[in-house]
Order: structure tokens, then sequence, then C-alpha cells
């Protein structure tokens, strides 16, 4: 099983295998422009996201070693290999937690966190 985008799902093959999980955080990212022939067309930056971007309601499918869990997230599809995700909600669950980079018990929780998911 590969990385599965649709516009209201995304489902993560098992330990999540093939995928790169990327923190778009605003504060990190260098806003400065870049030649659009070297960026990798998977990846975005802070630069994507702004207040036109669509964000649908939607599920996110991930694996906790061999059980299945659904997390309700916003997703915005920027093709069939790159998705940003939004949390909706805290889950205290490991794979959520580590996946948004939330710590333990989801003490740095933030709704305006975003992730990239990807693959090549």
């Amino acid at each position: 099983m590969s990385l599965i985008i649709y516009n209201n799902a995304v489902y993560l093959p098992p330990y999540n295998l093939g995928v790169i999980i990327k923190n778009i955080d605003n504060n990190t990212v260098d806003n400065n422009t870049v030649d659009n022939n070297t960026v990798d067309k998977n990846t975005v930056d802070n630069n994507t996201v702004d207040n036109n971007t669509v964000w649908v309601k939607g599920d996110l499918h991930a694996y906790d070693l061999t059980k299945k869990k659904t997390y309700k997230v916003l997703i915005h599809r920027i093709n069939n290999k790159s998705v940003l995700l939004k949390p909706i909600k805290p889950y205290y669950c490991y794979v959520f937690e580590h996946m948004f980079d939330f710590g333990y018990k989801c003490d740095e929780f933030s709704k305006n966190r975003i992730i990239n998911i990807y693959t090549d």
C-alpha cells in the first residue's frame, strides 16, 4: 500500500513507509523567492498557504502498528503525491501527536499547525 490522497481522505501506508511528513512552520521556513525549476513540485512551504487556500473536512487514515486509526482533519490536496493537513481537534495518541509534532498529550496542540505529507 502506498500514500493515497483524495479530496476528503488521506490513507497512509503502514509505518508511513515511503512518505515524508514535514511541518510547515512559519517561523523556520525561508521566505526568499525560489527558482521554480529547482523546487520539488511535491513539497511546499508557508508561501503555498494563504487566505485563499481551500480546506476540506476529511479523514486521515493511519496505522498504529497493525491497528488502523482515523483522525478528523482539514485537507488541502496539492496533487496525487502531496497534501496539506491541519488538525481539527487533539487526539491523545502517539501516532497523531508525533505526526503533527504536538508532544506528549498534545501539549503543543494548535489548530493552525500545518503538515505536508508527500511521496516521490
